[in-house]
């Protein structure tokens, strides 16, 4: 269920022998001036300023700054780790309670190595990725027309492709393709289904962890962790899946029909072809079965519409045979449910 997990702390100790990178202050201008030098931390070789401080490895990726929020401009650590990497090797399963703990265990002694001292447990949470990867009927590009259906409007485009996003400052949620993402990583796909999905929440500050799930530390997240289950399923359902299929079938038949009268009633003599080219049929139908019952709900003459529904026919039957990604058989609806089952499953 969980896959990124991040702490922050100003409880923790650098010992004197430590593997940290510090990069020093900026300059600013000819003043000669430093910006943001402040005290990152003390040992017993002295007293370490900088910019930040940090140490990126296999297992986490640790930052140590001045928190400028905490009186003092207090040194702050912050740890970054992937769970199911951690304690797998490999995220293409999600983390459940007990490969958690163990995760953080083994990353508490990691920064020992490093030489940090902390307790984790005690740590604040700054960040948590609750995470479901499943396997769809389609090839994953396939959704991407369910998802904008349902205002998924900005897309992100990384390492891993294409990725439908809804976020702000806050959190961000986000379903992409996690064996196209592998594969871009250089990773293993021996033996993996070809389409899996991920569907996958980012929640990026302590409040709003807190104001979610009600977790403040580390040991919060270990003692309650099935929340992290029934919290993820709420919000899917809030945010995303409100819908019926029902609902979205109609909104699917409905958007047509308008875009095909708008055509119709610009009175341009051929503006069913019109319509074609601006649509780039050549391209593929995202719904197929909507597309004919909204021709055939229009105010047409029966042989007009017979003959639009056959050209549609050759149009998306072409398709099949010369797309890469080729468009489904199903209705907008029956996609939107699939997704919406596995997600909240």
């Amino acid at each position: 269920m969980i896959d990124t997990v991040a702490f922050s702390t100003n409880d923790f100790r650098v010992e004197d022998e430590h593997k940290l990178d510090i990069e020093p202050a900026r300059i600013h201008g000819s003043e000669r001036v430093e910006g943001w030098n402040h005290v990152l931390f003390r040992n017993g070789c002295g007293e370490h300023r900088g910019r930040k401080a940090m140490h990126n490895d296999e297992v986490c990726n640790v930052t140590l700054t001045a928190d400028k929020h905490a009186w003092g401009h207090t040194p702050r650590c912050t740890v970054q780790f992937s769970a199911p990497k951690v304690q797998r090797g490999g995220n293409f399963m999600t983390a459940d309670a007990d490969t958690t703990r163990l995760a953080i265990e083994r990353v508490e002694r990691h920064l020992a190595s490093v030489g940090i001292r902390t307790n984790a447990r005690n740590a604040g949470l700054s960040r948590l990725d609750p995470s479901k990867r499943f396997e769809t009927v389609e090839s994953v590009p396939c959704y991407r027309s369910m998802f904008e259906m349902i205002h998924f409007k900005r897309t992100n485009r990384s390492d891993i492709g294409s990725t439908m996003t809804l976020y702000n400052t806050r959190f961000e949620l986000q379903f992409y393709d996690k064996i196209l993402e592998m594969r871009n990583r250089k990773e293993s796909v021996s033996g993996l289904p070809s389409n899996v999905m991920t569907a996958e929440m980012r929640f990026l500050k302590h409040q709003k962890i807190t104001e979610t799930f009600g977790f403040d530390t580390v040991d919060d997240l270990l003692e309650n962790f099935e929340h992290v289950g029934t919290v993820y399923r709420k919000v899917m359902s809030n945010k995303v899946f409100k819908a019926k299929p029902s609902d979205i079938q109609l909104m699917t038949v409905d958007g047509y029909q308008r875009e095909l009268e708008r055509f119709r009633d610009s009175g341009a003599r051929y503006w069913f072809k019109e319509w074609n080219y601006a649509s780039n049929l050549q391209r593929g139908v995202e719904d197929y079965p909507a597309l004919i019952q909204a021709v055939k709900n229009m105010d047409l003459a029966r042989f007009v519409r017979d003959r639009m529904v056959n050209e549609l026919r050759e149009g998306w039957l072409d398709a099949r045979l010369n797309r890469i990604e080729r468009p489904s058989t199903r209705s907008m609806g029956e996609i939107y449910n699939e997704i919406k089952t596995k997600v909240l499953a």
